[in-house]
């Protein structure tokens, strides 16, 4: 696991312990299924990256100098 994983995922257990455990339960349910879309399609979005960066290193760099 590098770094970015583990920070992807610090980031989820956060999130859902927060939505669980500190707001009304009534809303729990909705901020809970905003949080996981939220997050894995940031998880989903690494990915891609990741991929980029291991297939063709330049497109990645130009991507991020792009963004």
């Amino acid at each position: 696991m590098n770094k970015y994983s583990i920070i992807i995922l610090q980031l989820f257990f956060t999130c859902y312990i927060l939505a669980t455990y500190l707001i009304p339960s009534y809303y729990s349910f909705y901020i809970r299924l905003f949080l996981f879309i939220f997050i894995y399609f940031y998880l989903f979005l690494f990915i891609i990256f990741y991929l980029l960066l291991h297939s063709c290193s330049c497109i990645y760099f130009l991507l991020v100098q792009i963004l």
